[in-house]
């Protein structure tokens, strides 16, 4: 059998608990017998490894392969829905802080974090891969955590909140060299944008000197 005609029977295998074990076989068996396999055809194999992890129950694992399915082609309808329907959830929180943190302020971060806690804020402290802040509200994305990255690590941080909490959350970002100046304030501050959605900051438009692109990268 071709590869044309492996990959259109692996895609039209039905997903039955018989056939999980040989489904994976398969899907190892033509990545192995074929190295360089183009996009419009791989996404295949990783979609029915997420396949028959979600009927088995690892949504991790069907997270990831769904995801890589999703890289390969960026454009089927099919592929995003499914992601989005994955991710639908509800979380107990209804706004929470992210603190983007460093190694480097892990003074100014945990001293953040007590004011968070004195308030009852919901907060994460987000650090990327090499960088350990003890705290049990830390998460870890994997990003390199250097300045040059502060843009993707703050995307993989809504990306976490998106797919293991709800993607109807409010979120606010914060740099780790801020201070909590006026609690009350504060407070109130988060009361009223978590009823709308806000983008804070300042749009392109206003001038060159506060470009948004140069905003999402920077924090």
């Amino acid at each position: 059998m071709d590869f044309d005609h492996r990959i259109t029977a692996l895609m039209q295998m039905p997903l039955m608990p018989q056939t999980w074990d040989s489904m994976l076989r398969e899907c190892e068996a033509i990545e192995l017998s074929n190295p360089y396999i183009p996009s419009g055809y791989l996404w295949v194999v990783e979609y029915k490894r997420y396949q028959v992890a979600l009927v088995k129950g690892d949504v991790w694992q069907a997270m990831k392969h769904l995801k890589a399915a999703v890289s390969l082609v960026p454009y089927n309808d099919q592929l995003l829905d499914e992601y989005v329907r994955l991710c639908q959830r509800e979380s107990s929180i209804d706004c929470l802080v992210l603190i983007i943190a460093s190694k480097r302020n892990e003074t100014q971060v945990l001293e953040l974090a007590k004011h968070f806690d004195v308030l009852g804020i919901a907060y994460a402290i987000v650090t990327g891969t090499g960088t350990e802040i003890l705290h049990p509200r830390v998460v870890q994305v994997e990003v390199p955590d250097n300045y040059e990255n502060i843009g993707r690590k703050v995307i993989a941080a809504y990306t976490w909140v998106y797919e293991n909490l709800s993607p109807n959350m409010a979120v606010l970002q914060i740099s780790d060299t801020m201070r909590v100046e006026n609690a009350d304030q504060l407070l109130h501050a988060l009361a009223q944008l978590k009823s709308k959605t806000a983008y804070v900051g300042v749009s392109v438009e206003a001038g060159l000197e506060h470009d948004r692109c140069r905003h999402w990268g920077r924090c």
